[in-house]
């Protein structure tokens, strides 16, 4: 089961991750454009899927499923 959780946001976002060198590729493959206005919502199955193939090209590892609700 897969669970969004949407918040009040500003205008604008930012974002700081500290991370190993490299990770750049993953965001530059994976990153989608979105024009302004654009409806929001959560990603389809189909996009959750193509981002996580992407992580795990450029080396990215998961947590299986429910490993962070047993913690």
């Amino acid at each position: 089961m897969t669970r969004v959780r949407t918040y009040p946001r500003p205008a604008a976002v930012r974002l700081l991750i500290t991370c190993a060198q490299g990770l750049e590729a993953f965001f530059h493959e994976a990153g989608v454009a979105n024009a302004v206005g654009s409806p929001s919502g959560p990603p389809s199955p189909e996009a959750i899927e193509r981002v996580i193939g992407i992580a795990i090209k450029h080396g990215q590892t998961f947590a299986p499923p429910g490993a962070l609700l047993a913690a």
